[in-house]
């Protein structure tokens, strides 16, 4: 998931494709992508996540008929403010009442091969503070005018991340490369000529570096020629907290990989 830390700036990331050729009897892809906008003072300004969860099953696998026991969510269920969507296909009353992603007819197998569609969500907000409880990771630019120079400081906070936070960039719009770089917490940090921005990377956001900061020095700008800062990352966890408990053959409920 992604966000912006500039008015009019926002950033999306998706978790990696699936791989075309499945290596265990079924496969499961979960893809989840997050866009933020905030304003240059860090409000939250609007904030969507939209999710799917995919099935591909091999014809050796149970024949095809097996069901999915969603991971158990947190005490009382899923976040109400996500909107949840079952392909048509898949049985309502079994997944509404033991989370459970089964075929509406248990005799009918899961095409073969091609990825199937079987859950969707989604959540779309305006910001507030509840929103911005939900943000993974926030980012704050602060450009100052210091006569001959122009100094930016930039903060980024991960304290709402569900997990560790992977290939952070965050791009700050600049004409050339800083003077120099006087602090920095996390990282490295390099010119990107054909974007005309400075992108500071870091692989790793855990729980050593769940908050850092950054101080580029550039020659005399206009402070509003910083934004909008714009900024990217991966993630190996959903923020609706969906996952997988396990899979099982319709007949006689054997656990299939």
């Amino acid at each position: 998931g992604d966000l912006g830390g500039a008015e009019g700036g926002s950033a999306a990331a998706a978790a990696a494709p699936p791989s075309s050729a499945p290596r265990e009897p079924v496969s499961i892809t979960i893809e989840e992508r997050v866009s933020a906008t905030l304003n240059r003072d860090g409000g939250l300004e609007a904030f969507g996540v939209s999710g799917s969860m995919a099935v591909a099953v091999a014809p050796t696998a149970a024949g095809g008929r097996v069901v999915l026991t969603l991971a158990p969510p947190p005490p009382g269920g899923f976040d109400p403010a996500f909107q949840f969507k079952t392909h048509p296909n898949i049985d309502k009353a079994a997944y509404a009442a033991d989370g459970v992603l089964a075929l509406k007819d248990p005799a009918r197998p899961f095409p073969a091969g091609a990825p199937l569609g079987v859950l969707k969500w989604r959540l779309a907000s305006a910001g507030g503070p509840e929103a911005e409880a939900r943000l993974p990771l926030s980012v704050t630019c602060w450009p100052t005018d210091a006569g001959p120079e122009a100094v930016v400081n930039l903060e980024y906070e991960a304290a709402h991340a569900p997990c560790d936070l992977l290939d952070v960039v965050i791009a700050i719009p600049a004409p050339g490369p800083p003077s120099r770089v006087t602090s920095l917490d996390s990282g490295d940090w390099r010119y990107d000529p054909k974007r005309r921005a400075v992108l500071w990377a870091i692989d790793l956001v855990d729980e050593s570096n769940r908050s850092g900061c950054a101080e580029f020095v550039f020659p005399a700008s206009d402070p509003a020629s910083f934004f909008p800062v714009e900024v990217g990352f991966h993630a190996d966890a959903s923020l609706a907290g969906v996952g997988v408990g396990g899979v099982a053959g319709v007949e006689g409920g054997e656990a299939v990989r």
